[in-house]
Protein backbone atom coordinates (compact mmCIF):
# COMPACT_ATOMS: atom_id res chain seq x y z
CA UNK A 1 0.00 0.00 0.00
CA UNK A 2 3.22 2.33 0.31
CA UNK A 3 3.98 5.08 2.70
CA UNK A 4 0.49 7.09 4.51
CA UNK A 5 -0.08 9.98 2.78
CA UNK A 6 -0.95 11.95 6.61
CA UNK A 7 -0.57 10.51 9.80
CA UNK A 8 -2.29 12.01 13.15
CA UNK A 9 -1.70 11.00 16.94
CA UNK A 10 -5.19 10.77 18.73
CA UNK A 11 -5.69 10.65 22.65
CA UNK A 12 -8.74 8.84 23.40
CA UNK A 13 -10.00 7.75 27.13
CA UNK A 14 -9.89 4.27 27.32
CA UNK A 15 -11.63 3.71 30.95
CA UNK A 16 -9.95 6.39 32.82
CA UNK A 17 -6.78 5.99 30.94
CA UNK A 18 -5.39 8.47 27.89
CA UNK A 19 -4.48 5.99 25.38
CA UNK A 20 -2.10 7.67 22.76
CA UNK A 21 -3.52 5.94 18.90
CA UNK A 22 -1.93 6.50 15.21
CA UNK A 23 -4.05 7.32 12.62
CA UNK A 24 -2.47 7.16 9.38
CA UNK A 25 -3.98 7.99 6.01
CA UNK A 26 -3.36 5.71 2.17
CA UNK A 27 -4.58 6.33 -0.69
CA UNK A 28 -6.46 3.70 -1.84
CA UNK A 29 -6.58 3.76 -5.89
CA UNK A 30 -8.90 0.38 -6.03
CA UNK A 31 -11.83 2.31 -3.72
CA UNK A 32 -15.16 1.87 -6.07
CA UNK A 33 -16.52 5.07 -4.89
CA UNK A 34 -15.63 8.94 -4.93
CA UNK A 35 -13.67 8.77 -1.29
CA UNK A 36 -10.25 6.81 -2.32
CA UNK A 37 -8.44 6.87 0.97
CA UNK A 38 -7.75 3.91 3.20
CA UNK A 39 -7.64 4.54 7.05
CA UNK A 40 -5.48 2.74 9.84
CA UNK A 41 -5.78 3.13 13.20
CA UNK A 42 -4.16 1.51 16.47
CA UNK A 43 -2.66 1.79 19.80
CA UNK A 44 1.02 3.34 19.58
CA UNK A 45 2.81 0.23 20.64
CA UNK A 46 5.36 0.85 22.54
CA UNK A 47 3.86 3.70 24.79
CA UNK A 48 2.31 1.06 27.43
CA UNK A 49 2.88 -2.67 27.63
CA UNK A 50 -1.28 -3.09 27.15
CA UNK A 51 -0.80 -0.89 23.94
CA UNK A 52 1.36 -3.75 23.18
CA UNK A 53 -0.24 -6.13 24.47
CA UNK A 54 -3.67 -4.84 22.53
CA UNK A 55 -1.30 -4.92 18.76
CA UNK A 56 0.22 -8.02 19.11
CA UNK A 57 -3.19 -9.95 20.22
CA UNK A 58 -4.42 -8.38 16.58
CA UNK A 59 -1.85 -9.25 14.34
CA UNK A 60 -2.48 -12.74 15.59
CA UNK A 61 -6.21 -13.01 15.76
CA UNK A 62 -6.31 -11.57 11.73
CA UNK A 63 -4.47 -14.65 10.58
CA UNK A 64 -7.63 -16.66 12.03
CA UNK A 65 -10.14 -14.52 11.38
Amino acid sequence: MGLPFDRHDWYVDRCGETVRYIVDYYDDPQATDNIQVFIHTRPAWFDSWQNFSDNVRHFVSSFFA
